[in-house]
């Protein structure tokens, strides 16, 4: 179930990518979920999601087939910060129907205001996150190790 309640979007977040996530743009949690009210209607949404997938009529599949619908999720999903964000494209691509497109890539194809900021907020996160890969204290330690190893049998 994509719990979306805030501690638990940032959470999982986190998860996904250890270490520090820099308050960058998308935020983990934008200023229009904080309301209680939104918060809660996100946890409901998440719950709905839920109980759709666990139908065996394909409610879910016959939910996103639907361009309506499709428009509605694109409009939430531009609007939530990077945490559940990333949940949703999670759950939404994990739920997907066999042999169809993947979610993600239907609902950021559009031409739409909605689209072009789903795109550029994926295309955000996906740079963040690869650079933090690239330069992480981990990576950076090892490249250090390997060029000293290295240093040492050229010159042995």
């Amino acid at each position: 179930m994509p719990n979306l309640d805030t501690i638990t979007a940032q959470d999982w977040l986190r998860a996904l990518h250890p270490g520090h996530v820099p308050p960058d743009w998308p935020p983990p949690i934008r200023a229009i979920e904080e309301p209680t009210v939104h918060a809660l209607a996100l946890v409901d949404l998440g719950c709905d999601l839920d109980q759709l997938t666990s139908r065996a009529d394909g409610s879910l599949h016959a939910l996103l087939a639907d361009h309506d619908a499709l428009d509605e999720l694109r409009t939430l999903l531009c609007q939530v910060g990077a945490a559940r964000l990333l949940a949703l494209m999670h759950f939404l691509a994990e739920n997907a129907e066999p042999g169809s497109a993947p979610l993600p890539v239907v609902l950021s194809r559009a031409e739409t205001a909605e689209a072009l900021a789903l795109r550029s907020a994926l295309r955000a996160l996906s740079r963040r996150f690869t650079l933090q890969r690239m330069f992480s204290p981990e990576r950076l330690s090892a490249l250090r190790t390997a060029i000293a190893d290295a240093n040492k049998e050229a010159f042995q």
